[in-house]
This record gives C-alpha cells, structure tokens and sequence, in this order.
C-alpha cells in the first residue's frame, strides 16, 4: 500500500502487516505494545532531527525489518549531520528512559517501558551495518578518510559481531535450551547487513 502524507510517498508493505500481526497475536504479556512504542519514539527521534536540520523526506518504507527514510537529493547532510541524525533513535529512546526513571511511579509498566526503551537503544547502537551504531561508525570513519576502505571495515566489524552471536546462537542449541529470540536477531541482522538497510 502506498500513499502520500504531507508530501511524503509512504508504502507499507504486505510483510511489515504480517510480521506485526504475528507478534502482537503471539504476545501475551502486553511486551510487543511497549516494545512497538519504544521504537516509535526511536524513530521519532531520527525524523525530527532530520526535519531539524531541513532536509527534505522523500521517502518512507515500512518493511519486515524495519522502517527505511530516504531523503530528498537537493541537500546532502555532511557527516556530523548523518552522526546526528543516527545517533537521534537511540538517544531519545535513552532520554525517554532517564525521564521516566525520574517519575515517582516504578511500576511495573513504567519499569518495563523503561527496559524496553534502554533495550532499543542499547541494540540500534551495536556497530553493524544498517543499524545506528553501523551507520555512526561509518559515518564516523567517512569524516576521518573519504576512502573505500570505510565500507569493508564496517563490513569486517559488522560479520565478525553476526558470527559471534550466531556461535552463541549455536552453542546454546546444542547445549542448552535453543534461544529463538537470539536465533530471529541473528537472521534479522543478517538481513540488515546484507541488505545494507538504514536512513538514506
């Protein structure tokens, strides 16, 4: 489904509707609710400082592994802009955390849509591509040297923390209880970084 909202082409996809419908009818505790709010705000964050700093969206995708901006072509952020813009997700989604731990309130709600917001961030900033924390460090490396060597690097940190985490994957399937949790995270970042999915 496509369509246009205050100038920007928006589609959702069939997946994105698939994969939401599948883990809210699997959610029993009301996690996915708090879950899906947490990043709601992430991705707030990213679009207001993109509308911050003026640069025109052209383009928002929601897919199975996430939601793709693309940014109009008539102003190209320099690189503490694109630091700024990626850095946005996970430092509102840590603001949000440090003002809501600051409530009176520490139910367990409040506490658990605190661990959710602290879980978003502290995951968008692992440094592997098309997460936030790949996309700092690229962008990062792009203001020191304007080189190819940026991409492979990211790339070789990228791989080396997915076989990492797919040998934990493994070890607990044959010593222990299967995690499918960290089996899904597995298969979802391989998709991030293969598919080279971020803001762009």
């Amino acid at each position: 489904m496509t369509f246009f909202l205050c100038g920007v082409e928006v589609t959702i996809q069939f997946y994105f509707f698939l994969i939401l419908t599948l883990f809210t009818c699997m959610d029993r505790t009301g996690v996915i609710s708090v879950m899906l709010l947490a990043v709601l705000l992430h991705e707030g964050g990213h679009i207001l400082v993109i509308l911050f700093n003026r640069l025109p969206i052209k383009r928002a995708v929601f897919g199975p592994f996430g939601i793709r901006l693309s940014l109009g072509k008539s102003r190209i952020p320099s690189y503490s802009g694109e630091l700024a813009v990626y850095a946005a997700g996970p430092v509102s989604n840590l603001l949000t955390a440090a003002l809501i731990n600051l409530l009176p309130v520490k139910s367990p709600a409040v506490m658990l849509f605190i661990a959710a917001n602290c879980a978003i961030a502290a995951f968008n900033l692992l440094p592997i591509r098309g997460l936030d924390g790949g996309n700092m460090l690229s962008a990062a490396m792009g203001g020191i040297s304007r080189s190819g060597t940026v991409d492979t690097i990211v790339d070789v940190i990228s791989l080396a923390l997915l076989v990492a985490l797919l040998a934990v994957a493994c070890c607990q399937v044959f010593w222990s209880r299967p995690n499918l949790t960290l089996i899904v995270t597995c298969v979802y970042l391989a998709v991030m970084i293969f598919s080279g999915s971020s803001v762009k």
